[in-house]
């Protein structure tokens, strides 16, 4: 669209984070369209980790942008809905006890945000791998930033799909990877 405003986090819009686990942030958004400053205050979001705030704080940016424009929608929904936001893989609880939880992280910037993330929120559990990785992506690069935050032998789901990466010797070696084709036996590896 021409003539779209493009607003920048760090610039027009502002966050700060004052609780990280429950997540807990405040939004400033600073645009023309507000006649200086919009403020929401105490925002809960059921997502796991800090860097949802900043993704947080640009989807509720573009709403205020939008409620001004051609949508009315009240600071209330936006609270409600961040307080019971679910995004299937993304920090995403499978089970309570034991407690497993699934990401998609697929680069090594998310994987970085991820497990800074499950580290900060459940800083005194053993933490055990399971992966499974696409062939495009920096493996290495991944499994070191993996073995940064466990001991533990990492388990590698082999995915029967032709795209699904399979472990050299030297990856297999170099990061003690157990290589499974049969999600059945990782109850036998933890």
């Amino acid at each position: 669209m021409k003539n779209s405003n493009i607003l920048f986090v760090g610039n027009e819009i502002t966050y700060n984070v004052t609780s990280e686990f429950p997540l807990i942030f405040d939004i400033i958004v600073n645009h023309k369209l507000f006649n200086g400053l919009k403020k929401l205050k105490n925002l809960h979001c059921s997502l796991t980790g800090t860097f949802q705030a900043q993704n947080a704080a640009l989807a509720v940016a573009s709403v205020l942008l939008l409620n001004n424009k051609v949508l009315a929608i009240a600071p209330e929904m936006i609270s409600l809905s961040l307080s019971t936001l679910k995004i299937p893989g993304r920090c995403e609880i499978l089970n309570h006890n034991p407690l497993i939880i699934f990401d998609c992280a697929h680069n090594p910037d998310a994987m970085q945000n991820t497990l800074h993330a499950i580290n900060s929120s459940y800083p005194n559990y053993e933490i055990f791998f399971c992966v499974s990785f696409m062939k495009d992506k920096d493996i290495p690069s991944i499994l070191t930033i993996i073995t940064n935050y466990t001991s533990n032998p990492i388990i590698y789901f082999q995915l029967q799909d032709s795209r699904c990466y399979i472990p050299d010797t030297a990856i297999i070696n170099s990061f003690s990877l157990n290589v499974i084709k049969d999600i059945y036996y990782l109850n036998k590896l933890i």
